[in-house]
C-alpha cells in the first residue's frame, strides 16, 4: 500500500544478507514474497504498477574484503561454515566506518509495464516469471554498475592477462597488489583466487552482459 496507494518509494534489497562473492544476484524469493500482494492482477502486472528502478551501488574497495574470507573459503572447500556471535555486528560496523574509496550510485530506467507484458507473453508460469524478472532487474544492474580500476586489476589478475591494463594505472596496480598482500596468502592458490574473485565478479558479469546481448 506504501507504494500504490501513498505513491511513497520504498528501498528493497535484491536479496537477504550481504553478498560475499560480488556475484549479486536478485533472489527470487524475494520478489515471490513481494508477488503476494498483487491481488487479483496477475503476477507481472502487478510488479508493473511496483514502477521497479534497479539500483546499482558500487564502491571501489570492499571494507570488510579481510572479513568476508573465512565464509568464502568454506564454501569453496564445500564445509559448513558456523559464524561467531559478533561477526554480523563486526562487519557492519567496518562497513559502514571502514574506507571504501570512490563510491558510485545509480538509479536505472523504470522497468515498464509494457517490458513486463513481453515477458509474460513468453513465459506462462509463476517461477518462470519470477526468474525471468530477477533476470531482467540483474541485466540492469549490471549494466549502471560501475566498474573501478580494482575491477580490472583483480580479474587481470585472475586471468594473469592484460586485457583491461588500459583501464587502470601501474600505480593503480601496486596499490591493489599491496592490498592483496595485506589479506591473504599469496602462495594459496585457492585463497588468493577466492579474494580476486570479489573484486573480479563484476566485470565478468558486466560483460556477460554484453556478450549474451551482442
Amino acid at each position: 500500500s506504501l507504494v500504490l496507494e501513498d505513491k511513497r518509494s520504498v528501498w528493497m534489497a535484491q536479496r537477504e544478507g550481504r553478498t560475499k562473492d560480488g556475484d549479486d544476484r536478485t533472489q527470487q524469493g524475494v520478489l515471490k514474497m513481494v508477488g503476494m500482494a498483487k491481488g487479483s492482477d496477475s503476477l507481472l502486472e502487478f510488479f508493473g504498477k511496483l514502477k521497479i528502478v534497479p539500483v546499482a551501488i558500487s564502491y571501489e574497495f570492499d571494507p570488510t574484503d579481510i572479513l568476508k574470507m573465512p565464509e568464502l573459503m568454506a564454501r569453496r572447500l564445500d564445509q559448513t561454515y558456523v559464524k561467531s556471535s559478533n561477526e554480523d555486528f563486526n562487519s557492519i560496523i567496518k562497513g559502514a566506518m571502514g574506507q571504501k574509496g570512490r563510491i558510485h550510485i545509480q538509479a536505472g530506467n523504470v522497468i515498464e509495464p509494457a517490458e513486463l507484458q513481453m515477458l509474460e507473453q513468453e513465459v506462462s508460469s509463476v517461477n518462470a516469471q519470477l526468474k525471468a524478472l530477477a533476470s531482467l532487474i540483474d541485466q540492469r544492474i549490471y549494466d549502471n554498475y560501475k566498474l573501478w580500476p580494482s575491477n580490472y586489476i583483480a580479474y587481470d589478475l585472475l586471468q594473469e592477462e592484460p586485457a583491461f591494463e588500459d583501464r587502470y594505472t601501474s600505480k593503480e596496480k601496486r596499490q591493489f597488489e599491496r592490498r592483496v598482500l595485506k589479506r591473504v596468502n599469496i602462495q594459496n592458490t585457492l585463497e588468493l583466487n577466492s579474494y580476486l574473485l570479489m573484486y573480479a565478479n563484476p566485470v565478468i558479469n558486466h560483460h556477460k552482459l554484453y556478450e549474451n546481448q551482442g
